[in-house]
């Protein structure tokens, strides 16, 4: 018969069950606090910058910045998903070399395919901006491809910022993660931007400073990465399987590609 002081297997279970629902809690708590932060900042952004720039202004940036986010999607390549996805399978197989590999991978994985798009841009903003200013004004479509150059910076940012995002989520925990998107991003989007906005660079210092955002996020997302691996993987040569972590990070990429909602695709169609 089992001592009646020796804990069963459906306490434990029971503790562990609580231990989950206590960290669902306190990361939905976080998750809200910084969904309210990002929308409070974007709306007081958008405000500012609809009435410094007029109308058309903060149209043709609104065109811009969602152009920008799709490269941004196409440059992350998936790799955000797979970074935490290998991450954590490492991690409860205890295989510690597998942790920072998989990040590295990620992390150079979203770096090339980054690089690749902004050379699309920067090769193909004529053409791009032919798509989007046909039947306005010819001078439009210089102006256009000279402000997607000017933010192009954005996409390879973007991409650091969200891998190491998901980094830190592969060690169960959301608190890092909305601090650097939901909180530092829009932060420094609001702070530099409504800067620029007041020092009189009107759009193209509105779209650099959406670059330097995500840069800002990168930075913090850098240092709250180097915090969460404990010491056994930190001291373990780094090691992954670039090819599987590839075939899976690719059709998550076509995946996002389908959230035409949080990519304002609307707004890129419509003009």
């Amino acid at each position: 018969m089992r001592d009646p002081g020796e804990p069963s297997q459906s306490a434990g279970l029971s503790a562990e069950a609580a231990e989950d629902v206590a960290t669902i809690a306190r990361g939905g708590a976080v998750q809200i606090t910084g969904q309210v932060m990002q929308r409070g900042l974007s709306f007081l952004f958008s405000a500012v910058a609809a009435r410094l720039l007029g109308i058309a202004g903060f149209g043709l940036y609104s065109q811009i910045a969602r152009v920008l986010a799709i490269g941004g999607q196409l440059g992350l390549a998936g790799f955000n998903y797979a970074s935490m996805r290998f991450i954590a399978r490492s991690r409860a197989t205890g295989d510690h070399g597998g942790v920072r590999g998989a990040a590295r991978v990620a992390l150079w994985g979203t770096a090339i395919a980054s690089l690749i798009v902004v050379v699309g841009v920067f090769a193909g903003a004529g053409e791009i901006a032919g798509l989007f200013t046909r039947g306005r004004q010819a001078a439009e479509q210089p102006e256009f491809a000279r402000l997607l150059r000017i933010g192009a910076a954005y996409i390879p940012l973007f991409g650091l910022m969200q891998v190491l995002r998901y980094c830190t989520q592969a060690y169960k925990t959301m608190v890092p993660s909305v601090i650097v998107g939901n909180i530092v991003q829009p932060a420094a989007r609001f702070i530099f931007g409504v800067a620029a906005l007041l020092a009189g660079f009107e759009i193209a210092g509105a779209v650099s400073t959406l670059a330097a955002s995500m840069g800002a996020g990168a930075l913090v997302g850098a240092w709250y990465w180097r915090r969460m691996p404990v010491e056994a993987e930190r001291a373990a040569v780094p090691r992954a399987r670039a090819g599987e972590m590839v075939r899976f990070a690719l059709p998550q990429a076509g995946a996002s590609l389908l959230g035409i909602q949080s990519l304002g695709l609307g707004i890129v169609v419509l003009g």
